[in-house]
């Protein structure tokens, strides 16, 4: 029997699997709420048999007050670990993006925007034992690249 993993990896190999492999990246909240209502599950993942499952790496534990990058922001604003704020939208679930860096204007200036610390091993710990347990499971992972270059630049210094 051909598992979730070995379908992807045929798939990436430019050659047709049985199923089609397909990935899950949730529901709105307002759908999440309709869909545990019909289905009396929390877990689409397990409930639709997702055969790609999401894996990131873990928070980190680096306190970073960001807010001098910014003017006053409103109410329920958060920040991700490179600083970039999310504002509340008006629409939603949705919420707009301010960029730390938006203003700076000096080499200096961008040089002490502190960074996260994707390459501390805690990070990958966690990750590394769902990976295992997805495996061993025959389910394929995925991952996004949180710190793929053209994206943080582009986050950090606006759009």
């Amino acid at each position: 029997m051909t598992t979730p993993r070995q379908r992807v990896r045929t798939a990436m190999q430019n050659q047709q699997p049985d199923l089609v492999p397909f990935a899950f990246h949730g529901f709105t909240p307002a759908l999440a709420e309709a869909f545990q209502q019909r289905t009396g599950s929390d877990d689409p993942l397990e409930y639709f048999d997702t055969p790609i499952r999401h894996v990131d790496l873990s928070a980190t534990q680096k306190c970073v007050d960001f807010t001098p990058y910014y003017p006053p922001l409103p109410e329920g604003t958060v920040f991700d670990e490179w600083g970039v704020a999310r504002v509340p939208s008006s629409l939603y679930h949705f919420v707009g993006r301010q960029a730390p860096l938006a203003e700076a204007q000096t080499v200096e200036e961008i040089e002490v925007l502190p960074l996260p610390d994707i390459d501390q091993p805690y990070r990958y710990e966690e990750a590394t034992e769902q990976i295992q347990r997805y495996h061993a499971r025959g389910l394929a992972v995925e991952t996004e690249i949180p710190f793929a270059i053209f994206d943080t630049c582009w986050q950090l210094r606006g759009y």
